[in-house]
């Protein structure tokens, strides 16, 4: 017992087990560089289509699947380092490194090849960032208020993403790739430096000697598969996010070829989408406990494939845009939720590696949606994709619904506490 006293202590005084996390200030910065983040990648995204546009589309698609490839490789090396060092340092060292190789990247920006390379390396290390970010936002906020962080994080990436795409064609067109990946290069140093002014830091360490847990990276996926909410809430949002990517391929062609509009309205259309992610992150402020969490997942996913099908019932670009706002908060909804209850269900210190395992499989489920969306669009035309994505969405949702009823939601937000104080318990008994 006095063992456990004294992890007790050292927990405290690492502030890994802190009751009190300081709330708003470490929030806000990191908040404000995950759409730092965004907006500079958007920049560089937009710069770098341009660029190789002339190269065909065979280097354009290199180019996705590179960062693509990256992102799967690196999410569970982040899962696994966030899981065995400091937190803070560990990011701000990824940040630096980014910054660092996109700096490399502007002397070598008209070599295709070394491009490609490069965005490799990026996939790796943002997907490393992704990962930092999501277990600090867990542990910077209460349990009770983890949603409203990943809500303000969600917000933040969204309209970051939003204005770098808008700033990306006038930056293409005017001073050129170059300018833009050293202002890439310098939101990375900057957002170092906010993550590094944070007061939150997280020391796994402490967690792995309180829980005797495994360092082995795969103790993520383990841990998800002990846990039948999470799992099928997790099969549940790789097949959504699978049908959502198969919608967004096939807008173009249902804009420009079902309604007979042009390029301006799709554009239009597509913001929208957007729109509604930044509605549906406010909307989920508010939600508490993995009861909510769990409704309003089901709420989403059946208006989301609702929206799918009214849309293919009246092609018409108001019913597009309105479907398109509802449905891009859905999308919100279902990302941050997703979130929180992993924050919930996961004993701490699993968190890196449960996050991680949950990222490559979103990033697969993305790659997938989009190298399916071809074969269907083209086999059954832009409605009847639609009415495929909806059909999709149905049983996952049914899945859901199965696990709810059966499952005690309303004890479940003790899950990864009493795991952690079973075997702290334990260890300090022995």
């Amino acid at each position: 017992m006095q063992e456990a006293s004294e992890l007790a202590a050292e927990a405290e005084s690492t502030g890994a087990a802190s009751p009190q996390p300081p709330g708003r200030h470490d929030l806000a910065l990191l908040a404000v560089g995950a759409g730092l983040s965004n907006a500079s990648s958007m920049l560089t995204l937009v710069g770098l289509t341009v660029r190789l546009y002339d190269s065909g589309p065979g280097a354009v698609a290199i180019m996705f699947a590179a960062g693509t490839v990256g992102g799967v490789l690196g999410t569970p090396i982040g899962g696994w380092l966030v899981d065995r060092y400091r937190n803070r340092p560990l990011y701000v060292c990824i940040l630096v490194a980014q910054a660092v190789t996109l700096s490399a990247l502007v002397a070598v920006a008209s070599v295709p090849a070394a491009i490609i390379a490069g965005l490799a390396i990026m996939g790796m290390l943002g997907a490393m960032a992704t990962t930092c970010t999501s277990v600090l936002v867990a542990r910077i906020n209460a349990e009770d208020d983890g949603v409203r962080g990943f809500s303000w994080v969600s917000t933040a990436r969204t309209a970051g993403a939003m204005a770098g795409t808008l700033l990306g064609g006038v930056v293409a067109a005017g001073p050129g790739l170059e300018v833009a990946l050293a202002i890439d290069a310098a939101a990375s140093f900057l957002q170092a430096f906010l993550i590094s002014r944070i007061r939150t830091d997280r020391d796994p360490r402490v967690h792995d000697r309180f829980a005797g847990t495994s360092r082995r990276s795969l103790a993520g996926l383990a841990q998800l598969g002990r846990d039948r909410v999470l799992t099928v809430r997790l099969v549940a949002h790789v097949v959504t996010m699978t049908a959502m990517t198969i919608a967004l391929a096939n807008e173009i062609f249902l804009v420009t070829g079902v309604m007979r509009q042009n390029e301006v309205v799709y554009g239009v259309v597509v913001t929208c989408w957007g729109i509604g992610v930044l509605a549906g992150a406010v909307v989920t402020r508010r939600l508490k406990g993995i009861d909510a969490l769990l409704r309003a997942y089901l709420i989403g996913t059946g208006v989301m494939a609702a929206a799918f099908a009214v849309t293919a019932l009246f092609p018409h670009p108001v019913v597009n845009a309105i479907a398109w706002i509802t449905c891009g908060g859905c999308a919100a909804v279902q990302n941050i939720t997703l979130m929180a209850l992993v924050q919930k269900r996961t004993p701490e210190a699993y968190k890196g590696r449960v996050y991680s395992a949950a990222g490559t499989t979103l990033i697969i489920a993305n790659t997938v949606g989009y190298l399916s969306a071809g074969p269907v669009i083209a086999l059954a035309g832009p409605r009847n994709t639609l009415f495929i994505a909806a059909a999709l969405i149905v049983p996952a949702t049914l899945a859901m619904v199965v696990v709810v009823f059966r499952e005690r939601v309303g004890s479940e937000p003790a899950t990864a506490a009493e795991t952690e104080n079973t075997s702290a318990t334990k260890n300090g008994a022995t």
